[in-house]
């Protein structure tokens, strides 16, 4: 059983006050992610994933045993800029080279989002973290027919940069 509330609190107090060099600052989870220890509830998962935010902390997951939590550990994959891998037939070596990739690949961090006029919501509500190794999906509603421009103020390793698309709904 793991106690994923103690796990995230631990990174976040071990990164917590460290001053960044910009080095990538990343945590790798082994095992099922079914918390039964201690349940994870809503509001300490939102506060925790904030913290890892700040901190600038990627938390990536290799799910394994009989029953993977893996929306939770997608969900942290997903708001921390990490990966989630499961066993899916691969050796020991592919999955140990897969994580370390995922550690030292680059991680733009939303600083600020200029979504287009015509977006009525967003899911999720704050901009995730961005990878080059994987989709990052944001889900709404759109006014009328025209997606708009998305822009988005990155800090990728100390170093801002804007990045902007321009949408077409599919």
């Amino acid at each position: 059983s793991t106690d994923m509330v103690g796990a995230l609190q631990t990174v976040v107090k071990e990164f917590t006050g460290r001053e960044s060099d910009n080095s990538h600052k990343s945590v790798i989870y082994v095992g099922d992610g079914v918390s039964r220890a201690k349940l994870l509830g809503t509001d300490a998962y939102g506060k925790l994933v904030k913290e890892l935010v700040e901190q600038r902390v990627t938390v990536s997951s290799y799910g394994v045993g009989p029953q993977v939590n893996v929306p939770l550990l997608a969900s942290l994959a997903n708001h921390t800029g990490g990966v989630v891998l499961a066993p899916e037939n691969k050796s020991a070596q592919q999955i140990g080279t897969a994580l370390a990739s995922s550690v030292r690949a680059t991680v733009a961090w939303p600083t600020k989002t200029e979504y287009p006029a015509e977006w009525k919501e967003t899911f999720p509500g704050v901009m995730p973290p961005l990878r080059a190794d994987r989709d990052t999906i944001l889900i709404g509603s759109l006014e009328g027919r025209d997606a708009g421009t998305l822009t988005v103020s990155v800090d990728v390793a100390g170093k801002s940069q804007e990045l902007q698309w321009q949408l077409r709904p599919e």
